[in-house]
């Protein structure tokens, strides 16, 4: 991020607020999976698909794009 002149702080903030989730989410899935629980395991995938959609048609709203 040097050559950017991005301040290396904000970058560690940003990049731990958006990796954390889908770290947490991909944790907890392999976890279902390896034990063995199909219905939590589905259950949370679609969960997150869920939540991603809806993350990004609000996020696309607020830019302005209207056609949705």
């Amino acid at each position: 991020m040097g050559i950017l002149l991005y301040p290396a702080s904000k970058f560690q903030i940003v990049a731990l607020a958006s990796e954390l989730p889908f770290a947490l989410w991909a944790v907890y899935l392999s976890a279902a999976l390896v034990d063995d629980r199909r219905a939590v395991f589905l259950l949370m995938l679609l969960a997150g698909f869920a939540a991603l959609g809806v993350l990004t048609r609000w996020l696309l709203r607020r830019q302005g794009a209207t056609k949705l």
